[in-house]
């Protein structure tokens, strides 16, 4: 669930406060409790100095079991370090332990020289007793046993590395064992990705700030804090969604924190890079702040009372929309700002099409029924295929009868009914957008839905309210898609992994999608077609294919997880009682927003995950004064061109005077990264792999740039990329 950036920042954070400690850092990441693994970890932990990786959940039954407990874990880029599950668990009991050891004996892979044994009495680990002490003592005399001594999981591993090489290598993520996890308490997982994209936007717009000679608002220290807030919280029973109340509440408050602390600097960033910034001109300025690394056509809303906008003496498309708030269309510059000015006046544009029960734009045609609110089609006019197989949006009502973590659940599949009796609210018609407001119920349950499609975006947006008031269920938005052969993707920390569509419940990130083959309505030719669902808030998947391979009439459904509201930390075995009282997760208000992307050719083709970062990083915007600045009215300060590469982040090194990219390939390809930094005249090109994370570091002395490849510790590289560039004054 934590981001790429989020792991990134835990290796870094860690394994300082080690080296500052005991002066060297971990070697071994020890993950014994975590409920799943993500298969993009491997890279990320040997960037951050650990070669070695030992956790106990999953168990064997709850995956492919691999042939030994010890093998090379790797990641799609290559990376990977040697993984250890031992053969027992990691707590023990209070007594003699003899059975315990010989067991572990018994398990020990071949060829290793070694295997280890956990003990210790009490959850997560515990503390050992005097009699288990005394009884591994007793078995250390033993002859018919190999040698039995206490050491250390570095030395393990050591002996490991060093007696076998040829372990099987597994190249996936390690997940299963609680996949109720994924989507149990919607407000720390909404919280948590908030935090995220917020603490990486803001700390972009801090250090540009400092790079273009305004000085840094905040120094790493603080930004080190409130990371640690936002870490703190992801710790596996927290994020998972698996505590009692208390602690949520206690979470409310941290991420509360976070976000004043996130508005304050941003406040002051923006203040200051808009004093920076040629303001010059009529009307009311506002700086409107870029985050992403590449042009964006970005919708803006404001409250604002102004009816119109002007962009260096043009104007900006705009509409006000059903709620009074006022809806700005434009494109800005890559991880740069533009200053508009609002201005009286309306601006005028031809429209997307809002009939009764259709919305329609350049791109789709989009048809309700009225009486359920579900999409009975969803055409696509440029490819002329039916997306849909059945209808669509559906709010699918699940019997959920397991524990919080869903113990022993592969997924939710008893429907138990759907939202229906839609109710129209709202018709909205103008120069950017079209859209329908409905709102449907399902008992005592309510949902409002503002599906929305934008002029110039193939995106279709769906903004939802849910009030929530059942208990042991689960819900989820079905889209089945008429797609036949999927390959099921799903976004990942810092990569994506490819899984079956065999309706598992699946973890993924901002985004996921099914590609295949569809049909041309007119002539039935196939397509090489997909389709992408991106969220702002969701964790919990599963896409399910049927249809046999030789049958044209296959589907998919692919389905995202909303809710599930089983009782706050109820574990098995322990049996639900109706006639108890329990309080029961995510009663009442929520809102999250998701796009829906069809598309012809892979989602890589498509720029999923770049739309998927767009509403995921919002638009910072500042209002300001008319005044001159060194800065023209709209100023890019750095851009990854390739449709591939992403700059994920921008920070003040650690040590130091110089500044940290963190720059990612997205898309499965090698290539060349070319960096544009605008406003030195400078373009770098650096070699990156497919799913490779790589980070530079920037040192700026006089006219010259160094830029050379660190690890997550912000340390050089030993042979890593290194380029020194004469760069513009100013």
């Amino acid at each position: 669930i934590p981001s790429g950036e989020s792991f990134a920042r835990h290796l870094l954070y860690a394994q300082r406060y080690f080296l500052s400690r005991f002066g060297r850092t971990a070697k071994v990441g020890y993950n014994v409790d975590s409920f799943g693994h993500a298969g993009t970890l491997p890279q990320l932990l040997r960037l951050g100095g650990l070669g070695y990786y030992v956790y106990f959940r999953p168990d064997p039954a709850m995956e492919v079991a691999m042939d030994e407990d010890i093998y090379w874990w790797q990641s799609n880029d290559g990376s990977r370090v040697l993984a250890c599950r031992p053969p027992n668990h990691y707590c023990t009991w209070a007594g003699e332990i003899e059975a315990w050891v010989v067991n572990a004996v018994a398990h020990a892979p071949e060829r290793v020289g070694a295997v280890l044994c956990f003990f210790g009495v009490g959850d997560h680990g515990g503390g050992p007793t005097r009699e288990n002490i005394e009884s591994i003592g007793r078995l250390a005399e033993r002859e018919d046993l190999p040698e039995i001594r206490f050491g250390s999981l570095e030395a393990f591993f050591e002996v490991a590395e060093r007696n076998r090489q040829d372990y099987a290598v597994r190249r996936r993520d390690l997940q299963h064992h609680a996949p109720g996890c994924y989507s149990a308490h919607s407000d720390i997982k909404r919280w948590n990705r908030q935090a995220e994209q917020s603490l990486i936007a803001v700390e972009k717009a801090n250090a540009v700030l400092s790079v273009l000679g305004a000085g840094p608002l905040a120094g790493t220290p603080a930004f080190e804090d409130t990371w640690r807030r936002v870490l703190f919280n992801q710790f596996h029973d927290i994020l998972a969604g698996t505590c009692i109340p208390e602690v949520y509440e206690d979470c409310s408050q941290d991420f509360a924190e976070v976000r004043r602390l996130c508005a304050g600097i941003s406040q002051v960033v923006l203040e200051r890079l808009a004093m920076a910034t040629d303001c010059r001109g009529d009307g009311t300025p506002v700086l409107l702040f870029n985050p992403c690394s590449w042009e964006r056509q970005a919708n803006v809303e404001l409250e604002r009372r102004l009816g119109g906008a002007e962009l260096a003496g043009d104007p900006v498309p705009c509409q006000r929309t059903h709620d009074g708030k006022l809806l700005l269309s434009l494109h800005l510059p890559p991880l740069g700002a533009a200053c508009i000015h609002l201005v009286e006046g309306e601006a005028a544009s031809t429209a997307p099409m809002a009939n009764e029960d259709c919305l329609e734009n350049e791109f789709w045609r989009l048809q309700f029924d009225l009486s359920s609110g579900e999409w009975l089609s969803l055409f696509d006019k440029v490819a002329g295929v039916e997306v849909l197989a059945r209808p669509g949006n559906a709010l699918v009502v699940l019997d959920d009868p397991s524990d919080t973590w869903s113990h022993g659940l592969y997924g939710y599949h008893t429907r138990l009914g759907s939202f229906a009796e839609a109710e129209m609210i709202a018709r909205e018609r103008g120069p950017i957008r079209s859209s329908l407001v409905l709102r449907r119920r399902f008992g005592r349950s309510t949902i409002t839905e503002r599906i929305s499609l934008y002029a110039g975006r193939r995106a279709i947006e769906v903004s939802s309210r849910l009030d929530w008031h059942d208990t042991r269920k689960a819900l989820k938005v079905s889209f089945p898609a008429a797609i036949a052969y999927p390959v099921c993707t799903y976004e990942a920390p810092y990569g994506y992994q490819v899984r079956q569509p065999d309706g598992h419940e699946e973890p993924g990130q901002t985004w996921v999608d099914a590609t295949g083959v569809a049909h041309r309505r007119t002539d039935g030719r196939a397509l090489h077609y997909g389709l992408s669902l991106i969220n702002d808030s969701k964790y919990g998947f599963d896409m399910t294919s049927h249809g046999s391979y030789s049958d044209p009439e296959a589907w998919v459904d692919v389905r995202m997880t909303l809710l599930r509201s089983p009782a706050y930390a109820f574990h098995d075995p322990r049996p639900f009682r109706p006639e108890e009282t329990y309080t029961f997760l995510d009663q009442g208000e929520q809102g999250f927003t998701y796009w829906l992307l069809p598309h012809v050719g892979s989602w890589q083709d498509a720029g999923t995950a770049r739309l998927a970062h767009e509403l995921n990083a919002p638009v910072l915007n500042w209002e300001t004064r008319g005044h001159d600045g060194a800065l023209p009215p709209v100023w890019s300060f750095c851009e990854c061109p390739d449709t591939g590469v992403e700059l994920a982040a921008l920070k003040l090194a650690e040590d130091g005077q110089a500044m940290v990219a963190r720059i990612v390939e997205t898309v499965g390809r090698d290539c060349q990264a070319r960096l544009r930094f605008p406003l030195w005249g400078l373009e770098l090109a650096v070699p990156l792999g497919h799913n490779q994370v790589m980070t530079l570091r920037i040192a700026r002395e006089a006219d010259s740039l160094t830029v050379e490849e660190a690890d997550l510790l912000e340390r050089p590289l030993a042979g890593g990329f290194r380029q020194v560039v004469s760069v513009a004054q100013g």
